[in-house]
């Protein structure tokens, strides 16, 4: 069997690759995880941002990061997959119907009808 001796440019790569990972340690002092954050009682959570309500979501609480990511990643696919389904339909989605509602909504009619039925007897 011949043993491959690391040459210069090998040596070099490596000690980048272990300062950029070190870089993002410290940007990143919980995890390498998007989504997915470390609490004071050594619990990971995994929180999204509902893109179509515009609200963020507690997802899971686990014991380690990748089970977290991974749900993180099934939440994100999900809300892909129902992004995608919304714009083949045509919408545009269900914040700006609900601000139009608000933006012009009819009157009550008891307010424009001053006038009382006459009562039969």
């Amino acid at each position: 069997m011949q043993r491959i001796l690391p040459t210069m440019s090998t040596v070099k790569i490596t000690k980048q690759v272990q300062a950029l990972l070190l870089r993002r340690r410290n940007k990143k002092p919980s995890n390498m995880y998007t989504g997915v954050q470390r609490r004071k009682w050594e619990k990971y959570v995994a929180e999204i941002r509902d893109p179509i309500q515009g609200v963020i979501m507690w997802l899971c609480s686990f014991n380690t990061e990748e089970d977290d990511a991974m749900a993180y990643e099934i939440k994100k696919s999900e809300f892909e997959i129902s992004l995608l389904a919304l714009s083949k339909k045509g919408c545009t989605g269900l914040r700006k119907s609900k601000e139009k509602e608000v933006l012009f909504h009819p009157s009550p009619s008891s307010v424009l009808d001053v006038s009382t039925p006459k009562k039969e007897m």
